[in-house]
């Protein structure tokens, strides 16, 4: 980029006292409204891994009281409880992510 007076300078930098982006820095509070979503993200997947954890055990004991045909609940169960354990490494991940202050 040339300036008014004809010398070269850096891009970002207009000459004048205070113009440039060089040197200044982002905000590093933010104002938006989803900061109450994205901070209650993680609280919540592990709210709904206990429910799927609550629903899966409760299928297995259905199960259990109607066998032999009511075994074939165990397939739902065994679902329910897999998205229970992947909501849970879901919401342990991101809990870490969360408490990562880099």
């Amino acid at each position: 980029m040339i300036s008014r007076s004809g010398d070269r300078v850096p891009a970002g930098v207009s000459g004048e006292a205070g113009r440039g982006t060089v040197g200044t820095d982002a905000p590093t509070t933010s104002n938006r409204s989803d900061d109450l979503a994205v901070a209650l993200f993680s609280p919540m997947l592990w709210v709904v891994a206990a429910g799927y954890a609550a629903v899966g055990v409760t299928l297995v004991y259905v199960a259990v009281l109607l066998a032999p045909w009511g075994l074939l609940l165990l397939i739902l169960a065994l679902g329910t409880l897999a998205a229970a354990v992947l909501s849970g490494l879901i919401a342990f991940g991101i809990s870490r992510l969360e408490a990562d202050p880099a």
